[in-house]
């Protein structure tokens, strides 16, 4: 017993002990602290909304009412061929909180996707011209026209539960009007004279989703809408984000 009573009672030693012990005190510290950041990251996390598009949609653009977006150009286009628009974006929140003050804010390159359809369009089936924020496409058919009032502002979407409250079912909104008039030129000039003509270059659609959570955090996702042609009238869209 002697030795070890010897080895406790030494002063060399026992500076020794007391520096392992304080080391062994900071390491516990240092992992209590991690610990406690990661639990608190957990219930952040456990909080934190998701804004999300699906993935891919398909649906059937023809035309809405009243002659504001016509998609059909055809001579002769009855009251029953006038339908509205099947095509429209699902926005629904993935996360596991509750999303506030939700806003879509679509970007689309109108100078660009004139550009492409007078490139392609090489009996000049259109007209288009643009003034006052207003867009103008008359085709070559009586009464094929369309006027779309261009609107730059974000659209305020309110409020998103997570999906799984929601029923697991995405809330719909219809695409910008000038979007999908300009698509509809394109599909008629791709079903008129190049099938082969490819949507690649087509100007995509450049769509951001902003949202805070409970706290007042604020979040941001960005998406990239690349459309691909059925027929003249059936689209799949497929949103790649960024």
């Amino acid at each position: 017993m002697e030795p070890i009573i010897d080895f406790f009672n030494n002063q060399e030693y026992s500076s020794v002990f007391q520096g392992l012990s304080a080391i062994g005190t900071f390491i516990t510290a240092i992992v209590t602290l991690i610990t406690i950041g990661l639990i608190k990251k957990q219930i952040k996390n456990s909080h934190r909304p998701n804004m999300a598009l699906s993935n891919k949609i398909f649906g059937t653009c023809k035309a809405v009412q009243g002659n504001k977006f016509r998609t059909v150009w055809l001579d002769d286009v009855t009251e029953d061929e006038v339908t509205h628009s099947t095509l429209a974006l699902e926005v629904f929140n993935v996360g596991v909180g509750y999303a506030e003050q939700v806003e879509l804010i679509e970007a689309f390159d109108l100078k660009k996707a004139i550009r492409f359809i007078k490139e392609h369009d090489v009996n000049n089936d259109f007209e288009i011209s643009t003034d006052d924020s207003v867009l103008r496409i008359q085709s070559q058919f009586e009464n094929s026209y369309i006027r779309i009032e261009m609107v730059e502002e974000n659209r305020e979407l309110g409020n998103f539960v997570t999906l799984a409250n929601n029923g697991g079912k995405p809330d719909s909104y219809i695409f910008k009007d000038e979007y999908l008039a300009f698509l509809s030129c394109c599909s008629y000039l791709k079903e008129k004279n190049d099938r082969f003509l490819s949507l690649e270059k087509f100007p995509p659609l450049e769509i951001s989703i902003k949202f805070r959570d409970i706290d007042g955090k604020k979040y941001k996702n960005h998406y990239l809408c690349k459309p691909f042609t059925i027929d003249a009238s059936n689209h799949i869209f497929t949103f790649i984000k960024k």
